[in-house]
């Protein structure tokens, strides 16, 4: 097995599908970027999720977000025209949201649970509560290892 860590930006929007099993997936093109002397190369690199992590990565990511992603690298060989192609992909194990506009879900997602309002003598405790200072950086949000790829659910359309 190949071991594939990366950082890059998402070409588009991620969009949630579903395998013939029900499987939530994933497919996502991720530009990764590399300077050799002067001049700045990108590379295009597909990455298949699926369940948990897959759900995470199309709840709170779009075009532009940039990663962390971690996986194995993946062969598929398909027949076109009478022809045999092989074309590779990385199968997520981990992806890290590096950066997320506003930390929110996207707007064209429903939110997992609304947030639970505090009574009012919680947040006067809360507020006569000295403060922690302020951190110039949030850890990044990690979608759900998914260490299960079964190779019946790998779809390329």
């Amino acid at each position: 097995m190949i071991n594939v860590y990366f950082i890059g930006n998402l070409g588009e929007d991620p969009e949630l599908k579903q395998t013939q099993s029900g499987r939530p997936y994933v497919r996502l093109r991720v530009a990764s970027n590399d300077r050799a002397g002067d001049q700045e190369i990108t590379t295009w690199i597909t990455v298949m999720a699926y369940g948990p992590t897959a759900e995470a990565v199309a709840g709170y990511l779009k075009k532009g977000a940039r990663v962390f992603v971690q996986g194995s690298l993946r062969q598929h060989v398909y027949e076109s025209g009478g022809q045999q192609h092989t074309t590779y992909y990385v199968a997520a194990h981990r992806i890290e949201f590096i950066n997320n506009p506003n930390g929110q879900r996207r707007a064209d997602q429903p939110a997992a649970q609304p947030a639970r309002p505090k009574s009012a003598p919680q947040q006067a405790k809360l507020s006569q509560q000295p403060r922690a200072p302020q951190q110039k950086h949030t850890q990044p949000i990690v979608a759900p290892v998914d260490k299960s790829l079964p190779a019946d659910d790998l779809l390329f359309l």
